[in-house]
């Protein structure tokens, strides 16, 4: 990635005189999907604020495709930059297409008034976002989820080369927040968009960020790929050791460094999706799954049936059960 879309040198964000973070390195390419991870309350808003303007910075620089954010005009600014917070907007009796149409703002001029080049960027917006069957409903009669989706439609509307999401998947339920990760990625690799979001969803952005900025514990802003952060042990610290992320399962998990350890066998017809919720019943029950030299075996027989030494079981919470009480 050389494109460079949005930078931050030297950057210190906060409030007045009191400073929430500093020393603040970072850019964002075209066609960057950045996920901004770290505590409650550590200053990550602070941070997508500032560098959307929305917010004086105290010290440092932000460019914005190579010029000073501050040298840009509020239109210059709006044209390539677009944010969605987690505020909720009053929209009052808008309807959906009203709501995106307001994207436009940055290049219709004074009156406003629609023509058929932005008719057209509307249209394609709530193409993009999948919400074109919400343009005529009342806005205030929707969803979280749909909402959302409309936020993300007007920012599109922008036709901006950067958009900053805080929090985007806060209100979501487990099917919008795949949703929105899936249409993240094609603003990405399908548009070139570049996109920085900060959530505390961080096992799925893991999955599919292209870059991580963690805020860690004493404020500092580390960024880098996904897999370089987990191996420095910035996540582990980030959580103080309560709990470690699984490369193999793309989970976090307890510390189980003192737990038994559990073989699973099976027949070679045995199916992966049985063979990995046993492996996942036998992990929740306390056990680290071990291929050697296990403190017992659990031999997956069928569907129904597992069996562990003497004892049959004959579902999933009867096995996680006895693993529990006979450990």
């Amino acid at each position: 990635m050389s494109d460079v879309r949005l930078g931050a040198t030297d950057l210190t964000v906060g409030y007045r005189r009191r400073a929430v973070l500093s020393n603040i390195n970072v850019n964002l390419h075209a066609g960057e999907l950045a996920c901004l991870i770290g505590a409650n309350g550590i200053g990550k808003s602070t941070l997508m604020r500032t560098l959307a303007r929305a917010q004086p910075r105290l010290t440092g620089r932000i460019e914005l495709r190579g010029r000073p954010i501050t040298d840009l005009s509020p239109r210059e600014l709006a044209g390539e930059l677009a944010i969605v917070l987690t505020d909720r907007v009053a929209v009052g009796q808008l309807h959906g297409y009203d709501l995106v149409a307001l994207g436009r703002a940055p290049h219709t001029g004074w009156f406003g008034r629609l023509d058929d080049t932005d008719r057209r960027v509307i249209e394609q917006a709530l193409d993009t976002t999948n919400a074109g069957h919400l343009a005529h409903r009342p806005v205030s009669e929707l969803s979280d989820g749909e909402r959302q989706r409309l936020m993300i439609a007007r920012a599109l509307a922008q036709q901006p080369s950067v958009l900053l999401l805080d929090e985007p998947t806060a209100f979501l339920d487990v099917a919008a927040r795949l949703e929105l990760i899936k249409l993240l990625l094609s603003l990405t690799d399908e548009h070139g968009l570049a996109v920085l979001m900060s959530t505390h969803d961080v096992e799925h952005m893991l999955r599919h960020a292209d870059s991580v900025w963690l805020v860690t514990p004493e404020r500092e802003l580390i960024s880098g790929a996904p897999e370089e952060i987990g191996l420095a042990g910035h996540l582990r610290r980030m959580l103080n050791d309560a709990a470690a992320f699984d490369p193999r399962t793309g989970t976090f998990t307890w510390d189980t460094r003192h737990s038994a350890t559990a073989c699973i066998t099976a027949p070679q017809d045995c199916s992966a999706d049985l063979l990995s919720w046993t492996a996942r019943a036998v992990e929740r029950a306390g056990y680290r799954i071990s291929e050697h030299h296990a403190d017992i075996t659990v031999e997956v027989r069928s569907p129904g049936r597992w069996l562990v030494g003497s004892h049959e079981l004959d579902s999933v919470a009867t096995l996680v059960a006895y693993l529990r009480n006979g450990r």
